[in-house]
């Protein structure tokens, strides 16, 4: 006969009751917090709190002594010549990636580099940095300033938005919570003490995703949300050229709304109007806005990019008519150390770089999906961690080591480093959740156009992100993600935080048995 532990029964009558004493007190906490707040919890005062949250994290860490910043990864040649910058003497071989440079020289810009809006923020700096200083430095600290006065109320805005799903002030408190953790984090806001143009990036994303959820709820401002999302898209769009897919995504978006419930002529005038500024934004970055892409990005197109996971490389570049023996570049990076070819060896100019163009990689990766699909699954990994590794965060006056990295307000860009599921397996799990979430048959109380358009900005969202991702891939391969990845980073957290909205919502609905929305 087998042997059975005496007191096995007992220890788990134990432990269940354990658990369930447990749930009923934090069941208890909830409803007495939730009372104490019935009178006074709303979704603006959720949003106000988040705010004044993020401004005290983004003043502690742009602001005060041994503020932060990011280094120079050998990317900002190019935007500070746009910008008319340059370093001080002796900053320099400081500045290479080592440690975050705060002041810089003014200088001639150079002309014909392409339209950018994230330079023209740098310029409005420079002028109210003028304004305050006679001298030829500029502070990158003023520029810090005019991004965090744009960003705050495209927070305030957006958390607002989300709050609004839910009933209760616990809900809505760790809505708040959570979106003080993801957006409020070092990994973004050092972005704002730097010439590079993510935190324009992180700015627009949130001002469109805000503007997008806020279209729920119909009513007179509707036209005006949909001419400050085209002018957000718009901007976002024309900030670089690897931004111009985003306006089309947006565009779709707007053009959407002529199918909504209630929607009377102004409005779906409006919103052809808008998706036609999108359009023509996406189109005109496409051909008049800056771009970071070089012949290293091309080689790498080729090189850590198509012949990456490719199973035959020679049959693979015999597709596009490239010599085999060009195989031997394969997974070859223009940026690694010792590299094995340099992008400009002029032995690469016939036979390899003229062979294949923008548009014919795009036809090759749509015959072979799969590639594609195992590229963006490394997209997807690299955007889990938008901290430049080689990239410090002090100054050099603040006696830190060479490269060191702030620990401050970094607690969930740890988390996604070191926990987070980073696969497109997430995505796909997000995108069914929030799908059986909003289902008509789940959803009868939900008005039809709250519902369409909450999955519509979801759909818009990860089209975003996927799209930006894969064009990357596209024109520079897989050693530029770094410098790109934030779009889908902020993507990803966007869609994180609409699923666990509609997830803690209807927990209420399985606790009251009411929906009310």
């Amino acid at each position: 006969m087998a042997y059975q532990p005496k007191h096995s029964e007992p220890s788990l009558k134990r432990f269940i009751s354990s658990v369930r004493a447990f749930w009923r007190t934090v069941k208890n906490l909830r409803n007495r917090y939730n009372n104490r707040m019935a009178q006074h919890y709303s979704a603006s005062s959720v949003a106000a709190a988040a705010t004044a949250l993020c401004c005290a994290s983004a003043v502690i860490l742009l602001f005060l002594p041994r503020c932060i910043g990011v280094a120079d990864d050998g990317s900002l040649h190019t935007i500070m010549q746009q910008a008319g910058l340059r370093y001080r003497a002796g900053d320099a071989k400081e500045a290479a990636g080592a440690y975050f440079v705060r002041t810089y020289e003014r200088t001639a810009p150079v002309q014909g580099s392409g339209f950018s809006t994230h330079i023209l923020l740098i310029r409005a700096a420079m002028s109210l940095n003028a304004v305050f200083s006679s001298g030829n430095e500029f502070d990158v600290r003023f520029l810090a300033l005019i991004y965090l006065c744009l960003y705050l109320p495209a927070f305030w805005f957006l958390v607002k938005q989300v709050a609004l799903r839910v009933r209760f002030a616990s809900e809505g408190t760790v809505i708040g919570v959570v979106a003080v953790l993801m957006f409020a984090d070092v990994s973004y806001l050092a972005y704002f003490n730097s010439l590079y143009p993510e935190a324009v990036w992180l700015i627009g994303l949130l001002y469109c995703a805000g503007l997008s959820l806020s279209l729920q709820r119909s009513g007179r401002w509707d036209t005006v949300r949909l001419v400050l999302l085209a002018v957000f898209g718009a901007g976002l769009s024309l900030c670089e050229q690897h931004c111009a897919l985003i306006g089309f995504v947006l565009a779709v978006f707007c053009l959407r709304q002529m199918t909504m419930d209630k929607a009377n002529r102004p409005t779906r005038a409006v919103a052809v109007l808008s998706a036609a500024v999108l359009i023509l934004s996406g189109f005109g970055s496409l051909t008049c806005s800056s771009s970071r892409f070089s012949q290293d990005s091309k080689f790498n197109a080729m090189t850590s990019g198509v012949l990456l996971e490719s199973t035959n490389p020679q049959k693979t570049l015999s597709e596009f008519g490239i010599d085999p023996r060009f195989e031997t570049l394969t997974d070859a990076s223009s940026y690694s150390s010792y590299p094995f070819s340099r992008a400009d060896n002029p032995e690469l100019t016939n036979g390899f770089y003229n062979k294949y163009s923008t548009p014919r990689l795009v036809l090759y990766y749509a015959k072979h999906p799969v590639s594609m699909m195992i590229l963006l699954q490394l997209g997807v990994r690299a955007a889990f961690n938008v901290r430049r590794g080689n990239c410090g965060n002090y100054e050099l006056s603040a006696g830190m080591p060479a490269r060191g990295r702030t620990p401050l307000f970094a607690l969930f860009s740890n988390f996604k480093i070191q926990s987070a599921p980073k696969t497109l397996g997430y995505l796909l799990l997000l995108a069914i959740v929030y799908g059986i979430l909003l289902a008509k048959w789940n959803t009868r109380r939900m008005p039809a156009r709250a519902r369409a358009i909450a999955l519509d900005t979801f759909w818009t969202i990860l089209a975003a992100g996927l799209v930006h991702t894969a064009y990357i891939l596209i024109r520079s391969g897989t050693p530029e993600l770094p410098r790109y990845c934030l779009i889908f980073s902020v993507c990803i957290d966007l869609l994180s935080l609409l699923t666990l909205t509609e997830i803690l919502h209807r927990l209420n609905i399985f606790e009251t048995g009411e929906d009310g929305k």
